[in-house]
This record gives structure tokens, C-alpha cells and sequence, in this order.
């Protein structure tokens, strides 16, 4: 029961958030994007269509699925008496969210290609500088100062996510949550170099796209295969490995934070679960057709 990833879930950390989010899911799915692509005049018609529909399918196919996995989380909480969880539980839970993209990648990669088949030498220059700045920031707050400081700032963000399930800690316990954290190995530069190999991949491939002009179905294809390495983790057996002991010890460090917890802390994450699956029930019926306004609001 992965309590810590469950936000990707429902695509955004709070209940309030996902309603406006699928709100105004167009217009923010579009400034996302043009922050990193800086979206051309002839793109933004089609783009934003395309967008549009794939959220609305996503909110009525997907969201149903998404508030399954939280009920299964919700009866694994509720069951730790009896049946407490362990670290094979966490990564089993892990790899269905992880599944639960496959069909957002299938649906998606049609729209994808046609935005890489677009996209202009001046927008891969832009997407290079996204992709400094972003690293600029991750070592800003990640590898700054001694091992100490880096410690401090990966415990900051599990505290985070722990708090956002199960509420406020009292000082001790965020002592062993701190030791929990403390106890996985420091992979920050690790993730960095991963990330960057990731990012020159892309952009290589994007490249290798505009120059060639592909046809469709072999763009689709080429996309798909690069998304499915990052879903699927590293396939050279040295970073494997790395990536392996990474998962197994942040799921460790999950069951710690659970066993920890009291019962009203685990009352306070069975009644998040409860409010994500209520919107994510509510938001999964049609809804009027409002895209329209919104879209012009992003001229």
C-alpha cells in the first residue's frame, strides 16, 4: 500500500486540487506545455482539442480505476491489525499505479506524435533550457551543502507526503520518520544523472523526428518505447540495481511510517482515501461542456 505515491493517482495532492484541475484541466495541461514547448500559433487550434479530449476521456475511463486502487489501499490500512503490511506489499501496490498510466500512455501517444511531427528547431532549443533550468532547480534543492543538508531536504519532502496522508506528527515520531529516511541510500545524484540521460534521449529523438518526418505509426511507435523505459525502470543490470535497492528501501521506509502512526492518524488517511475516491467517482460522470470559455481565457 504505497500511501505515499497514491497522489499521482488522482494527478494532483488534494481533493480541492483535482476538481480544479479537471475544471480547468484544458487550460492547465496547455500552459504546462507551452512552458516547456512554447506553443506556436498554428499548433494551439488542434493542440488544444486534442487536450481537451483526452482529459474527458481520462475523467470517465480512468477515474473509476484510480478511486478502485484507493478503496484497496483504504481495506489495506484497515486490515493492518490482522494482516500488517510489509515492504512486498508496497512494491506489489507500486506496480499496479504504476500500471494504471498504461492506458493514458496508449490513448495519448497519437496526440503526442502529432505534436513531435510539429514541433520546430526553435522549440527543442526551448525545451533544452526547460530541461536546465528544472536540473538547475533539483540540484538547487537536492544537492546542495553536505550529506547532512541533503538528508534534511529529502526527509522534508517524505515528511510532506507523509503529512498530507495521515496529518501532523508529534516530534518523535517525525525523529523516526527522519530515520527512515536517513536509512535509504543517497541516490539524489544518481536520480540527477538518470534524468538527464532521460531528457538528452528525447531530445535526440525529437530531433531525429523533425529532421526525418516519420511517418505517423513509426513516431507512435518510437514514443512508446521511450515511454515505456521510464516506466519500466533501467534495463543495463548496474542501474538495476541501484533503482532496485532504491524501491525496496523507500518501501521499507513506508511500512515504518505506517507502523508508526496511531489510530486517528490512520482515521485521518482512510478519510483522505475516502475524499479522493468520492471525487474521483463524481468526476468520472459527463459533465457539461465548458472547455470552450476556458480556452479563451489562455489567448
Amino acid at each position: 500500500m504505497c500511501l505515499l505515491m497514491l497522489p499521482l493517482l488522482c494527478l494532483l495532492a488534494s481533493c480541492n486540487a483535482i476538481k480544479i484541475g479537471y475544471d480547468h484541466g484544458g487550460t492547465i495541461a496547455y500552459w504546462w506545455l507551452d512552458s516547456y514547448i512554447d506553443i506556436g500559433r498554428e499548433q494551439k487550434p488542434w493542440l488544444r482539442d486534442d487536450i481537451d479530449a483526452l482529459l474527458a476521456w481520462h475523467r470517465q475511463s480512468q477515474l473509476p480505476d484510480y478511486a478502485r486502487l484507493l478503496r484497496l489501499a483504504q481495506q489495506q490500512l484497515g486490515s493492518q491489525a490482522s494482516s500488517p503490511i510489509d515492504a512486498a506489499v508496497v512494491l506489489a501496490d507500486l506496480e499496479l499505479i504504476r500500471r494504471s498510466a498504461d492506458p493514458l500512455l496508449e490513448r495519448a501517444l497519437p496526440m503526442l506524435a502529432d505534436l513531435a511531427l510539429s514541433l520546430q528547431e526553435r522549440q527543442l532549443q526551448h525545451l533544452a533550457h526547460k530541461f536546465d533550468d528544472k536540473n538547475a532547480d533539483y540540484r538547487k534543492k537536492y544537492l546542495r551543502g553536505e550529506a547532512r543538508q541533503r538528508q534534511q531536504a529529502v526527509y522534508e519532502h517524505v515528511l510532506e507526503q507523509a503529512e498530507f496522508w495521515f496529518g501532523s506528527f508529534s516530534r518523535e515520531q517525525q525523529k523516526q520518520i527522519r530515520a527512515a529516511s536517513d536509512a535509504r541510500p543517497p541516490t539524489q545524484q544518481w536520480w540527477l544523472e538518470q534524468r538527464i540521460a532521460h531528457q538528452q534521449a528525447m531530445l535526440a529523438m525529437l530531433e531525429t523526428i523533425r529532421r526525418d518526418k516519420p511517418a505517423r505509426e513509426l513516431v507512435v511507435a518510437r514514443l512508446r518505447q521511450y515511454a515505456r523505459a521510464q516506466l519500466d525502470g533501467p534495463a543495463d543490470a548496474r542501474q538495476k540495481a541501484i533503482y532496485d535497492a532504491y524501491s525496496m528501501a523507500t518501501a521499507q521506509m513506508t511500512v515504518s511510517i505506517v507502523k508508526l502512526t496511531t489510530a486517528a492518524q490512520k482515521a485521518h488517511a482512510v478519510q483522505r482515501m475516502q475524499d479522493l475516491i468520492d471525487d474521483c467517482t463524481s468526476l468520472s460522470k459527463p459533465a457539461p461542456v465548458v472547455r470552450a470559455v476556458l480556452f479563451d481565457t489562455a489567448q
